[in-house]
């Protein structure tokens, strides 16, 4: 067995004639940032150690044809993002990933265990990220994982950039405990199953194209109880998907096959209101000449599609809405 480790197993050779076989290893209670094995000499063929020894979780860095390249068998999803390079994929194995994940680099796809398999159908075991996931980088894929978060999104797209074909498919996003943002001078709590929200304040006035949200799973969102810390007030609002443009376009949203369900805000302040929306897409109209990215800025979706979404369980005490679509400046809409 072969526990906590910088390193577990590193081949650091100056001879690239010298052959090794590792096998029958036990890899177990590795940090996020720690590597499994650490291949630089590059004289192993790391499938064959995958497939050869026990892991408590497994992240490997793909080229298109399914191959493992690289160097390294990872402990954590993060780190394998960072070296992954254009056109690769990372593919995450079932196990926990007690971690928040930032894509970054274009052109990559972060693949779980249950890719290709629609969030509310039957599924294998999966790779749970814990702390929720960012997508700051066009050309990004995520498919088959179970994304939660403590925190207020299960998945956000941006804000640092405006991204062009995201593709968000077949993940269970839940039990997201939902955080809070100041509206008015009140703490409102939020919660996001997945939020589109570019920069604040900045990029603004630019168009992401052709963002797809499908057969996915998103349940179990809630807020912050701001009600029950002593002296706040505000009321709490619970999203399964959330869209603010703020600033800036996007043509060509697609949200469909979605199952949406156990949504439901936490508590809110004395005389505030609590509200549920399953899909909300909120776009702005009142600066025109989009001189930030902030609550009031401009924003609109076009050719957008919402069919075939299932919503079930939408709970709230003052407002539920399975679709919102909200326009004209009216930054409280109800």
């Amino acid at each position: 067995t072969i526990e906590s480790s910088r390193i577990g197993i590193g081949v650091f050779v100056g001879s690239s004639d010298a052959t090794f076989s590792i096998q029958n290893n036990d890899f177990q209670n590795f940090a996020d940032d720690d590597v499994f094995v650490d291949d630089r000499a590059d004289v192993l063929t790391l499938s064959d150690v995958e497939t050869n020894n026990t892991f408590d979780r497994v992240v490997t860095i793909e080229d298109d044809a399914g191959n493992i390249t690289g160097d390294s068998i990872f402990s954590a999803i993060q780190p394998a993002i960072n070296n992954a390079e254009p056109g690769q994929v990372v593919e995450a194995d079932p196990g926990t990933y007690d971690e928040s994940v930032d894509i970054s680099t274009k052109n990559v796809t972060l693949l779980g265990p249950n890719g290709g398999t629609p969030g509310d159908a039957s599924r294998g075991d999966e790779a749970i990220i814990e702390q929720g996931l960012k997508i700051n980088a066009s050309e990004v894929t995520v498919d088959g994982l179970q994304i939660e978060n403590n925190g207020t999104n299960g998945v956000r797209i941006g804000p640092e950039i405006v991204p062009d074909d995201v593709i968000i498919q077949h993940n269970r996003i839940t039990n997201v405990e939902g955080g809070s943002f100041l509206r008015d001078g009140a703490d409102t709590g939020a919660g996001n199953g997945i939020q589109i929200q570019f920069g604040v304040p900045e990029p603004n006035g630019e168009t992401a194209q052709n963002i797809r949200i499908v057969d996915n799973e998103i349940s179990d969102i809630s807020t912050r109880d701001v009600g029950e810390i002593e002296g706040e007030s505000g009321g709490t609002l619970a999203i399964g998907i959330n869209v603010l443009p703020r600033g800036n376009d996007i043509r060509g949203l697609q949200i469909e096959n979605n199952t949406i369900r156990s949504i439901e805000p936490g508590v809110p302040g004395e005389g505030d209101e609590t509200e549920t929306r399953a899909i909300s897409v909120d776009t702005q109209l009142d600066d025109p000449g989009r001189d930030s990215a902030s609550l009031n800025a401009a924003g609109q979706v076009s050719e957008l599609r919402v069919t075939n979404n299932t919503f079930t369980d939408l709970t709230a005490g003052d407002g539920v809405a399975a679709i919102t679509l909200f326009e004209d400046g009216r930054v409280s809409p109800r």
